[in-house]
């Protein structure tokens, strides 16, 4: 079993510094109300890498199934959530604790 709470602990951190919206929805996502899920499905690329890894609504998560993502609309969303993440780990580098 993959192991994602190090990646839920820094979403949840950063949420409580930035409003963070589902890749699929639009909608903020609600603190502690959301799953962390893979953007490109994990039967494509078999990893955990933090890249691809995004807070979602819950309900979602097991809808999306494992068919890959329409580039649009949701790439610029997703893209926009890892901006925001790295940006916010570079800012402040104790926000990521590996």
């Amino acid at each position: 079993m993959r192991k994602l709470k190090k990646v839920r602990d820094l979403w949840q951190d950063i949420m409580e510094v930035q409003e963070i919206r589902d890749v699929f929805t639009g909608q903020p996502v609600k603190k502690k109300k959301y799953d962390i899920d893979h953007f490109i499905p994990w039967s494509f690329v078999m990893n955990d890498e933090l890249w691809n890894l995004m807070p979602m609504d819950a309900s979602l998560n097991s809808s999306k199934s494992n068919r890959l993502p329409k580039w649009n609309p949701f790439f610029q969303n997703f893209a926009q959530n890892q901006y925001l993440m790295y940006q916010i780990i570079y800012d402040d580098m104790g926000i990521y604790k590996s």
